[in-house]
């Protein structure tokens, strides 16, 4: 009577790389034809040998997913009468591999300045997941407005290269969302994020990056342009002098929510003491990075009131003045020159003056210089200031 062949011995490993996996085991003691190999979950069988070389039996088996557990039962066989050993039993994992992007990832603009993201498991997710980060970029310069990453409570394997991406794109702080294994590794939950703190109407790349215990998976990416905006109030607007004639107008706008123009209106005194003034002109500035104007053609010495308005296609702001005086020139004509004789004598002779009109004074009038010539042959030429106050 044939004995049963002795017990086999256990794995080499407890983890292998995937997803196929060749097990070794030691070999039972005396004589084997050969050994059954039963892997669960599955229910996968194979069969070896002992080697010729002397060296251990290993059984292949492909396909396996990574960063699952397995349990193995391993029987030795003597074939003639078919006679089994106790079974021996062991476990190992697949190590996880790098996952495949989310599924069904779909990103749809919420508001103005914010834009959910929702998305399925991996349909290759190589491992349990355990997270995901959102991240929201400017698609001009990659730079990140926005990140969520969704956290697992109760994953034995932590997101381990989280920290990396999001500092990598300069995403700050992130918002924390918390889930469960359960959820992460469930075919039918729907993922969601609101990536709040976007600007209006801009475009913007958003990406979701997969994890599990191999680190960070395939990204998918999704590109957005947000809604427009009503324009927002101008910050400032700064009228300064120029040349003669002349107002350099510059502001600072809001936010950009749209196309954007400006209108630049200015209105000069009614008069040096009136606290009224009345429209000149106006001009359209198109362009959200136009942001400055120069004025010509002004009066010199006169103060004008200088408003500014932004509007975009879904309405205007409120306008924002400035008040601001040109610089001065030189004073026009005189009003009046009249030279009076009061007598019959010629010793004494008086001159009468008057300002210019107020628009033509360009600037404080402080005296006036006023020369007599006695044309009597020896030409004498003799100039006299006077000032303003004793002449007007």
């Amino acid at each position: 009577m044939i004995s049963e062949p002795a017990v086999p011995g256990s794995l080499t490993a407890t983890q292998y790389p995937g997803p196929v996996v060749t097990l070794q085991f030691a070999k039972s003691a005396g004589h084997v034809d050969r050994y059954d190999v039963t892997l669960e979950p599955g229910t996968r069988t194979g069969s070896a040998t002992n080697p010729q070389n002397g060296g251990l039996p290993s059984v292949e088996f492909p396909a396996l997913t990574p960063g699952t557990f397995y349990t193995v039962t391993i029987v030795a066989v003597i074939t003639g009468p078919n006679v089994e050993s106790e079974p021996s039993h062991g476990e190992f994992r697949v190590k996880a591999n790098s996952s495949g992007k989310v599924d069904s990832l779909s990103v749809r603009d919420t508001g103005s300045r914010w834009v959910e993201a929702s998305w399925q498991k991996p349909l290759r997710p190589n491992g349990a997941m355990t997270g995901y980060v959102v991240v929201a970029l400017v698609s001009s310069t990659q730079q990140c407005a926005s990140a969520i990453t969704f956290r697992c409570g109760d994953c034995t394997n932590s997101m381990t290269e989280q920290n990396a991406t999001l500092t990598s794109l300069r995403c700050g702080t992130p918002s924390i969302q918390n889930t469960t294994s359960a959820e992460l590794n469930s075919l039918t939950t729907e993922f969601t994020g609101n990536l709040t703190g976007l600007l209006p109407d801009l475009s913007y790349t958003v990406r979701v990056y997969p994890y599990n215990a191999a680190g960070e998976g395939a990204v998918d990416e999704r590109n957005l342009l947000t809604n427009e905006e009503p324009a927002e109030p101008l910050q400032t607007v700064t009228a300064v002098p120029g040349g003669v004639g002349q107002l350099n107008v510059t502001w600072v706008p809001g936010v950009r929510t749209g196309d954007t123009n400006y209108t630049v209106t200015w209105k000069e005194k009614n008069s040096l003491t009136s606290d009224q003034f009345t429209l000149v002109n106006s001009i359209t500035i198109t362009g959200y990075d136009n942001q400055k104007h120069q004025i010509n053609g002004l009066l010199s010495y006169w103060e004008y009131r200088v408003s500014v308005q932004a509007s975009a296609p879904l309405g205007a702001s409120d306008s924002k003045t400035d008040t601001a005086r040109t610089r001065s020139s030189e004073p026009g004509k005189l009003k009046e020159v009249n030279v009076i004789q009061p007598n019959d004598t010629a010793q004494e002779l008086r001159l009468r003056v008057i300002c210019p009109e107020e628009r033509q004074r360009n600037g404080e009038i402080k005296s006036f210089i006023y020369r007599r010539e006695l044309v009597n042959g020896s030409e004498t030429k003799v100039n006299h200031e006077t000032a303003a106050s004793q002449l007007l």
